[in-house]
């Protein structure tokens, strides 16, 4: 366990990669755990979150755009959660509860790859406390 967050060292300019290999060195979870998790919430939410969509399109593939809410919360379940498809994109102390670190991934199965986010906070322990994924 760490005191602060200060204490994992992550410079302002450190790649995806290396805050990867520091947050697994210093609190024992990586990106991949992460992806994991919000896999999991994914499945368990495909009907919520499907609903956010109107059409989808496969991996920012727009020839192949998905309509209909049954087509659209397949592919969700089958591609979209998939943990290979979450890629890390953000990190930084909670701004509402400091106690936690929150980590912003994108879904590069669904559109853009900017539209569906996941989050994941962890503790200074380094426990997973909380993930969950929006369309935004």
């Amino acid at each position: 366990m760490i005191e602060s967050f200060k204490d994992l060292g992550i410079a302002e300019t450190a790649s995806f990669e290396e805050l990867d290999l520091i947050i697994k060195e210093k609190l024992g979870v990586c990106s991949t755990d992460m992806a994991e998790k919000i896999s999991a919430y994914m499945i368990e939410n495909v009907e919520k979150i499907g609903s956010s969509f109107v059409t989808l399109s496969p991996f920012g593939d727009y020839s192949k755009a998905i309509e209909g809410e049954s087509e659209i919360n397949k592919f969700i379940h089958n591609e979209a959660s998939k943990p290979e498809n979450w890629k890390l994109y953000y990190a930084q102390v909670s701004e509402t509860n400091p106690s936690l670190m929150e980590f912003v991934f994108h879904c590069l199965a669904v559109n853009d790859g900017e539209e569906l986010k996941g989050y994941a906070y962890i503790s200074k322990s380094g426990k997973i406390r909380h993930v969950f994924a929006q369309v935004e």
